[in-house]
Parts: structure tokens; sequence; C-alpha cells
């Protein structure tokens, strides 16, 4: 389907990627509690101006910068992060969209 999955962990990277987007494209971002929305506004600007399909996966879905995004798809992991629970839900979770989308979607 000439797709790629493509991550990008530094601040830098994360610009890079958001400039190189096409209009449409999907961008999976996790944040436990959405705090990523408060520190990457340039990259969320990107991606706001960029259309692109963005999907949120937290446990806090009542962070308010995360409802200004209200066409774009929310899913909730945990809702305790106590010992890390959270991280772990949201790890788990990506690694499960990276497996439907290989078995799904490669060749």
């Amino acid at each position: 389907m000439n797709k790629y999955i493509s991550v990008a962990i530094s601040n830098e990277e994360q610009l890079e990627r958001a400039h190189a987007l096409k209009e449409g494209s999907t961008v999976i971002i996790l944040s436990v509690e959405g705090g990523y929305f408060y520190r990457h506004n340039e990259v969320i600007q990107i991606l706001l101006e960029k259309k692109v399909k963005l999907v949120v996966l937290t446990m806090n879905e009542h962070q308010k910068m995360i409802n200004e995004f209200i066409d774009r798809e929310v899913i909730l992991c945990s809702q305790d992060n106590t010992n890390t629970e959270s991280r772990i839900s949201l790890l788990y979770t990506l690694e499960i969209i990276i497996m439907y989308y290989c078995i799904y979607f490669t060749y």
C-alpha cells in the first residue's frame, strides 16, 4: 500500500517529520496526561495546518488542549498512572496498532 511508519523522538525530529507530512497523513501521539500539547505547540500548529488525522493515546480525556481537537480521535488507555501502568498501557496499545497495520496492510 506504499505506506510507512516513522517514529520521531526528539523535538527536532518531530518538527522535521511534521513539515514533511502530506495533507491527510495520520499522526499518533502518545501522551500519558496530555502534556505533549502544552510542550510542543509548534508541532501541533504544523499538524493542524497540514490537516492530518490526529490520533491521541492518553489517559486524560479531559485535558483542555486535547478537547480543542474535537474532530480528532482520542483513545483512552488507562485511568490510573500508579507505578507507570498508563505508560505501559500506551506502549502496548501502540504495539497492537503497529501489529494490525503489519497484518492487514502489508503484502
